[in-house]
């Protein structure tokens, strides 16, 4: 694949590099990004569930900590399994490139991939950004209405004594 045409998948590359899944094998800092992130998000669940045994347990208090503390579960859930079959994903790019090889001197097949890698680019853009943007803005609303619920909470079970 020559430097033109791997700019196709460039992107896309890069961006799972960021975000950490990329399939680099046996790579010493993807090995510590992901124990890393796998133990912020373990101790964030359990700074969760500490509303638990602090205060009075009531239905309000348990619908706040599970509606957060399940997203979030589903999130580590969701990451293990791609750690899980990140192999996957490392064949399905070699094969990839195996492809771009094969067809060094084809030029209509050339164009006809490279028409659909321009496609599945844009549709992947738009797919990732539906999913990224507004998980992050409805997380932060999530958080400001939890935080008010739990500062009444709060309010009301604290007695007042200056």
């Amino acid at each position: 694949m020559t430097c033109f045409r791997r700019s196709d998948y460039s992107f896309m590359k890069k961006l799972l590099l960021v975000l950490g899944f990329w399939p680099t094998p046996n790579s010493k800092f993807r090995l510590f990004r992901i124990t890393f992130i796998y133990t912020v998000y373990i101790g964030y669940l359990l700074l969760e569930t500490t509303w638990f045994y602090t205060f009075e347990c009531d239905m309000n208090c348990v619908a706040n900590v599970l509606s957060i503390f399940v997203l979030n579960m589903m999130t580590v859930f969701k990451y293990f399994f791609h750690h899980r079959h990140m192999t996957a994903v490392y064949t399905l790019y070699t094969a990839i490139e195996f492809d771009w090889k094969f067809l060094k001197n084809d030029k209509p097949s050339i164009e006809i991939i490279r028409k659909y890698a321009e496609l599945v680019h844009t549709v992947s853009i738009s797919l990732m950004s539906m999913k990224f943007i507004p998980k992050q803005k409805y997380s932060f609303l999530v958080s400001i209405l939890r935080c008010k619920n739990m500062y009444e909470f709060q309010f009301s079970c604290v007695p007042v004594a200056l």
